[in-house]
Formats: C-alpha cells, sequence, structure tokens
C-alpha cells in the first residue's frame, strides 16, 4: 500500500499531519506528485520533512519554475538554501513505479507535461482536445498518479479513438486509472491518499492542522 501527498504548496504543518497519519497506516511507500513549495507556510520544511521522509518526489510547476528563475535570482532563493535547491534540482519529472496492480506512473499532471489538467467534469470533447492523454493511454502505465488541480480523483480512462489512421506506427492506447491526490493547501480540501495496489482500492482522508485525519471517501478500481 503506498501514501500519497497531493501538491503541498508549503503547508508545513499539514505536511507533517500527513505524513504522521500515512507513516501509522504502514504504508509501503510514500509518493509526492510535486508542487510543495508556494503558499503560506513554509517551503523548506517542507521539502526537509519530505526528503527526511524518504518519499519517492518528483517535481511540479511550481519547482520548475523556481528553477527557471534561478539565474535572474543570481542563483539563490530567500526560501530555500542551497543544499535544498540543489535537491530540488536534481528530482525527476515523472517515476515509473511497479505496483501489484500493474505499471505505474508519478507525475505531476500528465506526464512530462506538468500544466495540462484533467477533471473529472471533463467529457469526451475536453479528453480528445486533451493533447497530453494519448501517449500515456499508449504508454506501460496503467495507473497515472498524479496532482496539479488540486481536485482528488479516481478516473478510468479508455482509447480515445479507434482510427486505424490516427496512430499509424504507434502503439494501441489502453484503459488507465488516473489518481489525483489532491492538494493539502488551505484554501482547497486538504487531503492525503491511501492506495491498495492489491485489493484496487483507493482511499481520500482530510487532512487537518489541529485533529488527526478523517476518512473522505473510497474508490475501487
Amino acid at each position: 500500500m503506498a501514501g500519497i501527498i497531493g501538491d503541498a504548496h508549503a503547508e508545513d504543518v499539514r505536511l507533517a499531519r500527513a505524513l504522521d497519519f500515512l507513516s501509522s497506516r504502514g504504508v509501503d511507500a510514500l509518493l509526492q506528485v510535486g508542487d510543495f513549495i508556494d503558499g503560506f507556510g513554509d517551503d523548506l520544511a517542507c521539502a526537509r520533512r519530505l526528503r527526511a521522509s524518504g518519499a519517492s518526489v518528483v517535481r511540479g510547476n511550481h519547482e520548475r519554475w523556481l528553477l527557471e528563475a534561478l539565474p535572474a535570482l543570481g542563483g539563490t532563493s530567500r526560501r530555500l538554501d542551497a543544499e535544498t535547491l540543489a535537491w530540488v534540482a536534481s528530482l525527476p519529472t515523472t517515476r515509473a513505479l511497479s505496483t501489484a496492480a500493474g505499471p505505474a506512473l508519478l507525475c505531476h499532471a500528465l506526464g512530462e507535461d506538468d500544466m495540462t489538467l484533467l477533471l473529472p467534469r471533463h467529457g469526451p470533447a475536453d479528453l480528445a482536445a486533451n493533447a497530453a492523454l494519448p501517449a500515456l493511454l499508449a504508454g506501460p502505465a496503467r495507473l497515472v498518479l498524479a496532482g496539479h488541480t488540486h481536485v482528488r480523483m479516481v478516473r478510468t480512462i479508455g482509447p480515445l479513438s479507434t482510427r486505424a489512421d490516427s496512430t499509424a506506427g504507434s502503439p494501441p492506447e489502453q484503459a488507465t486509472t488516473f489518481v489525483n491526490a489532491g492538494t493539502l493547501h488551505r484554501r482547497d480540501r486538504p487531503s492525503c491518499t491511501l492506495v491498495d495496489f492489491v485489493a484496487r482500492e483507493v482511499e481520500h482522508w482530510d487532512v487537518h492542522e489541529d485533529r488527526p485525519a478523517t476518512f473522505a471517501s473510497s474508490h475501487r478500481f
């Protein structure tokens, strides 16, 4: 079973709460989907807690923006020390995972694309227009574990097209389940996620600053 933390956005107190809760559940792996900086809390505390936890972390668009801005900032950041900046720069944009439910991909938004949205309300027209989806559906991962939108989601998406001429020479698209772990941002609904790859079940838990996490919802995939 894995514990997934969504966009933390410097919410260091809620991050500590989420890590304590996931540890109490005896997870085998800790995963974090990026965007752990930029918010109302402490960027450095969040980064240090994630490093100390041993979590597998990927870089989000907010980390990318920071790294892109570093030359103009003289190579330094007011909120992160040099050692932490080097750690952020070392983070990949995706991580391939092997699970009991099949190959999985940890990323921020949709694979290498850290900005494209995928929301529960998106219908067939939205999915057809989503340029990042076909590569994921044709790839090896049958689970995509992500964040970015701050909206919790468990959604299985099948092939977008069966036209023989639309993907000539490309692998066929397959059904893929997308799990969005949500966020810890105080302006949204702070939460963390448990994924049982054997039972094929996802649980979302609300995370609070002043009390233990509370169960929110359960979804099979």
